[in-house]
């Protein structure tokens, strides 16, 4: 994915107050990007599996990641 993007703009949520008091619990991505109407989470860590290579392992990550939004939602 070719991400052309200008920095100033960006907000860098692993190293965010807000991100650091929510504790190691908390997954997230390395920041969010705001296009047109749409938001994009980018994750760029290299050690979450390629969805076209490896479609369950991604798909079993995504599913982690759902799974503690979900609990973090409903306490």
């Amino acid at each position: 994915m070719d991400m052309e993007f200008i920095p100033d703009s960006a907000y860098i949520i692993e190293e965010s107050p807000a991100r650091l008091a929510c504790g190691a619990d908390i997954r997230s991505v390395e920041f969010i990007r705001r296009k047109d109407a749409s938001l994009l989470f980018i994750e760029a860590k290299a050690t979450i599996a390629n969805p076209e290579k490896s479609p369950e392992p991604y798909r079993t990550e995504i599913d982690q990641i759902r799974l503690v939004q979900t609990r973090k939602t409903n306490h």
